[in-house]
């Protein structure tokens, strides 16, 4: 359990080819047998001048240098950082050339550290998404797409049950990334899946669309990407909604397929939770 890095000064230990582990006040360094090949000094210690954290984020945890720093291992090193919960957010290392931290993936996640495998020793933090973010992206977002493709018109309502939400995050330049994903489902069992990504200042209303994503059994196969001129053009957002319209020419295989939709939506903030990459797969974090 971390309560604190209080009365937790720097530690380090000579380590050699068989083995072991050092610890300081939650953070933990385990170095397998033969990842050196001689007695090797291991250090952990609490930075006082903590890199900054990634736009739109906070260090959730004391930021913690691993040394040695310039030598590689013939066998990757697990690290743990202490954390002071468990919100929305992942593991960082830092960039000694910006003084920045940077998101990277974590092993397994708990409510009190974050574990990862590594080739390289240096920095590295527990950091979180400033505010709190929903455990699940369903039910959020709210309002009315309409999606025409190849002449074909279907009306999603955002509030029905299901697949259905809208959602986005902020970026540094003060636009928002917005993804609107919709399902409809028919009385002959079949149905529409249409998916938006696209980016927009809500100061300004100037943005661009990045993908479209259309599949179904009631207008043909899997349709995805965009061919030629897309154009979205955006309405009155003043009250916080996004209000557009997009005509675009998407591709089937060999063929293009026209598509226009008209959206006004209300949008929820939400990050998806990092993905894994790990030895063993790995614990999946929570939400």
């Amino acid at each position: 359990m971390f309560d604190g890095f209080e009365g937790c000064g720097p530690v380090e230990a000579e380590i050699g080819p068989e083995g072991g582990v050092l610890r300081r006040c939650g953070a933990q360094m385990t170095i397998p047998p033969k990842a050196v090949a001689g007695p090797t000094w291991f250090g952990i210690e609490r930075l006082a001048s903590p890199p900054s954290a990634p736009f739109d984020m906070e260090l959730a945890g004391p930021a913690v240098r691993f040394t040695p720093i310039d030598q590689s291992f013939d066998e990757p090193i697990s690290v743990r950082v202490p954390r002071e919960d468990s919100r929305r957010g992942g593991l960082a290392i830092g960039d000694p050339a910006e003084h920045a931290l940077v998101m990277v993936e974590a092993c397994e996640y708990s409510e009190t550290g974050l574990q990862q495998f590594v080739g390289v020793l240096g920095t590295y933090a527990a950091i979180r998404y400033v505010g709190d973010i929903p455990a699940s992206n369903q039910g959020l977002g709210d309002g009315e797409l309409v999606a025409t493709v190849q002449g074909i018109t279907n009306v999603h309502d955002l509030d029905d049950t299901g697949n259905n939400w809208a959602i986005y995050y902020d970026l540094p330049d003060g636009s928002r990334q917005i993804t609107v994903n919709a399902m409809k489902s028919f009385d002959d069992n079949s149905f529409e899946f249409a998916r938006l990504d696209f980016s927009v200042n809500p100061q300004t209303g100037v943005g661009h669309l990045q993908q479209i994503s259309v599949l179904g059994t009631n207008n043909g196969s899997y349709i995805d990407g965009l061919i030629g001129e897309a154009e979205i053009t955006f309405g009155d957002l003043s009250d916080g909604r996004l209000r557009g319209q997009i005509e675009a020419t998407l591709e089937s295989g060999p063929n293009q397929i026209s598509f226009e939709a008209t959206f006004d939506v209300g949008v929820g903030r939400y990050y998806f939770p990092p993905e894994l990459s790990c030895p063993g797969g790995g614990k999946p974090p929570p939400g």
